[in-house]
């Protein structure tokens, strides 16, 4: 008998320990812990939430990320001295729809949360606002606005101010009963006013300025459509060149906005491309050819400037203008025609154009996001004439 009533002695401990934590775990879903501060600063964690790091199958098979469980409780102290911490990548949210989620709960406190960053898994302050997803359990999932998995939350409670309660007794004593109101006559209501105009939509802002590596290809460039033009800007009778151009390098401003582009530039003049120098006074004219791929191996800088029309839209409209100068390499022929005579000779490759630099100016369309910005644009460049230009930027 005594054998049996310390049986049932001990199931009432443990089911009085169980009980609390089972009803918090209810209470505060999407928490692992929960911890008031006291007097003297944070109270310690560990009595308050043993046996919250074990791993444990929450995120089931489907889940491809690896998840990295912490070996050690934070030290809350510099938990709270971090700066809140906000992830702008958001590539995890795609894997965390495998794995069910019972809700999303809205912290009102700063968490001290196991989670995983850019960096690696790290303990991580997020300030009140921030949100969990969990499972039906209750307990941590992922950082609701980037995806991240967050297997252990800590809750750090600020503490509560004592109250003071005050009660008052009124007695008052039955007054006679006041005499019967005559009715009052209401006129009939006014027109009402037509309801204001809805306000404005406010225009997204745009985020500060950030590095980002850029490309771009022009597929195709050629004088023949402005060969008047490009023939005066170089002082000669005729121009007929094409080619492609191509460039790499650092960008830097706004994703949304304007942006800075420097580079190495590469630029390929088609075999058979040449120019033409008349001499009237002389009786004679030159003519140079490329003899092969004739290359340019520069540097190239440009200004894209997203002109401030339509941000709402996916797409807006942009002037560019570039410019940059490099060294040539191939084959070219120098051939002079004096009357019926013609000499050949090979001549050195920047005698072609006769120059080394190059620059231009641009119309075209802009679009992207946070993280890439796309442009298309007709370009217009001495001496290589018209083609149109596409830049791809990855920002950081």
């Amino acid at each position: 008998m005594r054998h049996l009533v310390k049986l049932a002695m001990v199931a009432l401990v443990l089911i009085g320990i169980a009980l609390p934590a089972f009803t918090q775990e209810l209470a505060n879903p999407g928490v692992s812990a929960v911890v008031q501060l006291g007097p003297g600063g944070v109270l310690p964690l560990q009595p308050l939430a043993p046996g919250i790091l074990g791993a444990d199958d929450r995120y089931g098979s489907r889940y491809p990320v690896k998840v990295i469980w912490p070996t050690s409780l934070p030290d809350l102290e510099e938990c709270l001295n971090q700066r809140g911490y906000v992830a702008y990548n958001t590539d995890h949210k795609k894997y965390s729809s495998l794995v069910p989620v019972a809700g999303t709960v809205t912290h009102k406190h700063v968490t001290c949360s196991w989670e995983a960053t850019s960096t690696g898994a790290r303990w991580t302050k997020r300030d009140p606002g921030a949100s969990t997803d969990y499972d039906a359990a209750g307990r941590p999932l992922f950082d609701a606005k980037c995806g991240n998995y967050a297997p252990i939350v800590v809750e750090i409670r600020s503490p509560e101010p004592p109250r003071t309660v005050e009660i008052r007794i009124v007695v008052t004593k039955p007054e006679p009963p006041a005499p019967t109101p005559e009715p009052v006559r209401v006129a009939p209501p006014a027109s009402a006013p037509p309801p204001p105009p809805p306000a404005p939509m406010p225009e997204p802002e745009e985020n500060g300025a950030r590095f980002g590596i850029t490309t771009s290809v022009t597929p195709r460039f050629s004088t023949s459509p402005v060969n008047g033009l490009v023939s005066g800007m170089l002082n000669k009778d005729a121009v007929c060149v094409d080619g492609y151009a191509l460039d790499a390098g650092l960008a830097w401003g706004r994703p949304r906005g304007s942006f800075l582009r420097v580079g190495f530039s590469y630029r390929s003049i088609s075999d058979g491309s040449m120019t033409r120098l008349a001499c009237p006074e002389c009786n004679a004219q030159e003519i140079v050819m490329a003899y092969g791929t004739v290359r340019q191996y520069g540097l190239v800088g440009e200004a894209i400037l997203r002109l401030p029309i339509g941000r709402a839209w996916p797409v807006q409209p942009m002037v560019s203008a570039h410019g940059g100068f490099g060294g040539w390499s191939g084959k070219t022929t120098s051939t002079v025609i004096r009357g019926t005579t013609a000499t050949g000779l090979e001549a050195e490759p920047g005698h072609l154009l006769g120059i080394n630099v190059f620059g231009g100016v641009g119309v075209g369309l802009v679009g992207g996001n946070d993280h890439w910005t796309v442009t298309g644009a007709g370009v217009i460049e001495s001496p290589t004439g018209l083609g149109g230009r596409f830049t791809l930027t990855r920002w950081f």
